[in-house]
């Protein structure tokens, strides 16, 4: 709620009004974090218990939250176009009865100012993060109200292509991913929501080079295997992308 003055408020109105404001903002973030701990808390002590529907009709409810506006932004056609692949992967899941695990891909491990007098770029994770936690807390709370094994969040940082395409520093994104890990860790989701960071997962120093690639027109493409024990990724040509294909499998999930 924004509160609205007329050319004729008196100054005493404008403070009131921005300390009104104030209170306002301060209560709904005060009340959106309480939310998120609470969210954590309550699924490392949630009873797991036996699925109240088959599982073609668990996977078909979780599906529908998956593809609600409150979480997707994407278009009813486009939405269609994969709804039957998720379910299929929800199935294989339900029926091992472990957390729908999920993987998005957020970013390179840095964004742009929007601010003109901050023109340098940002590696620091901030409200935008902290909204984006808040909208994975309530994905699985809304999943575990029906399916008591709630979610398995992986926020995938490709900061590998982003030193590839803009030259950003490995040590800058691994910084903001390890910041970005604390803010999870102070909500008390660490068990749930974690950072895949591309760097970690191939091993590159700061002095990584993609030169050998570049000169054999392939460029990189992050690759997540559906049985979640490996990552990949594949150089592919620019040329010809169904040809010619090396994949480097980097390293496991688990130990196993």
């Amino acid at each position: 709620m924004i509160l609205l003055l007329t050319s004729d408020s008196t100054q005493e109105g404008h403070i009131n009004a921005d300390a009104e404001l104030t209170s306002l903002v301060s209560a709904w973030v005060t009340s959106r974090s309480e939310f998120i701990r609470e969210v954590w808390s309550q699924s490392s002590t949630q009873q797991k218990t036996d699925l109240v529907y088959c599982q073609s009709e668990m996977a078909n409810k979780i599906a529908s939250i998956l593809t609600h506006r409150t979480f997707n932004y994407q278009s009813k056609h486009k939405l269609n176009q994969g709804v039957a692949l998720v379910r299929q992967t929800l199935l294989r899941q339900i029926s091992k009865k472990v957390p729908v695990t999920i993987f998005f891909l957020y970013n390179g491990g840095y964004r742009a100012s929007s601010l003109p007098d901050q023109p340098s770029l940002i590696f620091e994770p901030d409200q935008t993060e902290w909204m984006l936690l808040y909208q994975i807390a309530l994905l699985n709370k809304r999943i575990s109200s029906i399916y008591t094994y709630g979610i398995e969040f992986y926020i995938v940082i490709n900061n590998g292509v982003a030193k590839w395409v803009n030259d950003i520093p490995i040590s800058a994104t691994e910084s903001y991913a390890n910041k970005l890990r604390k803010m999870i860790n102070f909500f008390g989701a660490e068990n749930r929501v974690k950072i895949l960071l591309q760097s970690e997962l191939v091993g590159f120093d700061p002095g990584y080079s993609f030169e050998p690639f570049l000169s054999n027109n392939l460029r990189p493409r992050f690759i997540t295997s559906t049985n979640r024990k490996e990552y990949t990724i594949q150089w592919v040509s620019y040329r010809f992308p169904w040809k010619e294909n090396t994949n480097i499998i980097v390293k496991g999930l688990d130990n196993e």
